[in-house]
């Protein structure tokens, strides 16, 4: 494991190369910060020895609340879709109310017939 010593405040000892990495793309380290590896005697900047960690830092951030809120909303609307259409065939079905034609007059209501029993 290649270990590297950073002049920054706050930073005593060495890192290795994955630290450095989190620590760039957090903004603490900046690609002039002096570096150099532990067994060299000559510093450079984290920018000559890790030339790639510029082009990570500037990649736009990964947007996941977007994908998220979305994974959410379909299965609760699938539901409720498949909610709505039971109670609408249960209801139907029950014979409580009959579907009628557009424009058919509604059918005025029977009188009720009282039976007797006659002894």
């Amino acid at each position: 494991m290649d270990l590297y010593d950073v002049k920054a405040s706050g930073f005593q000892g060495p890192l290795n190369a994955r630290e450095i990495k989190q620590l760039y793309r957090s903004g603490i380290f900046g690609p002039r910060q002096p570096c150099k590896p532990r067994q060299e005697a000559t510093w450079r900047t984290i920018d000559e020895i890790f030339p790639l960690l510029k082009y990570e830092a500037e990649a736009p951030p990964l947007r996941f609340g977007e994908t998220a809120r979305f994974r959410v909303k379909a299965p609760l609307l699938a539901t409720a879709g498949l909610l709505l259409a039971f109670v609408a065939i249960t209801f139907f079905r029950s014979g409580s109310v009959a579907p009628r034609k557009v424009g058919q007059p509604t059918p005025a209501p029977q009188p009720a017939v009282v039976r007797t029993a006659l002894r």
